[in-house]
């Protein structure tokens, strides 16, 4: 999901077809209408049609007529503070979200946070690929695979270059079994198969 970095956000108002000619008409929502913050980072529309909409200040929902917001309690011992930069509904009713440098659930019926048992808590992101069914979770020299529910079916990890403490990220093209793997600004070359990676020649 790209990074919104707009001030504020588009939403879709109404779509109104005249003579073979599509109109679309666009409003602006801002905190003066309820968002905890006016930087908007991530979108996903759930199963149930809300619009959840994660911020610097919090995620919010919002269900075409107002937006509900959530944000870190103090003391909270799951999500450490209101910076929320992708959003995903892995499965109906519960999302799965960066949050800050840790990735966090929340089941959106009892509007409450929790965590799963990720092989490492911080210094972990959470990306999916268009066409993708699972989940690449990307950490420090080294990266998860998960199915769709988020359980991790294989990783991959490198050997540090010397001094260096980076991330590991993993891209399957579509339709194609190998992936690319990211890391220290170098590519290499996946395949899950062997489980092995091999330094792309650079152009």
């Amino acid at each position: 999901m790209r990074k919104l970095a707009a001030s504020t956000f588009l939403l879709l108002g109404s779509l109104i077809c005249l003579s073979q000619t599509s109109r679309f008409s666009f409003v602006n929502y801002n905190i003066s209408q309820g968002l905890p913050d006016n930087n908007v980072q991530c979108l996903a529309q759930d199963a149930r049609g809300f619009l959840w909409i994660g911020t610097s200040e919090g995620l919010s929902r919002y269900d075409g007529k107002s937006f509900k917001n959530f944000f870190s309690s103090r003391n909270d011992t799951i999500i450490k503070n209101n910076d929320f930069t992708s959003v995903y509904e892995f499965r109906k009713g519960h999302l799965a979200i960066n949050n800050f440098n840790r990735i966090v659930c929340f089941n959106t019926y009892t509007e409450q946070f929790y965590t799963l048992p990720f092989p490492v808590k911080e210094n972990i992101g959470l990306s999916q690929q268009p066409g993708q069914k699972g989940y690449f979770l990307s950490s420090i020299n080294r990266a998860y695979i998960t199915d769709d529910q988020l359980k991790v079916t294989d990783s991959i990890t490198v050997l540090p270059e010397k001094g260096l403490t980076t991330y590991l990220k993993i891209f399957f093209l579509q339709g194609k079994k190998e992936g690319l793997a990211q890391y220290a600004n170098k590519l290499y070359l996946y395949s899950p198969d062997s489980k092995k990676y091999q330094p792309l020649p650079a152009p």
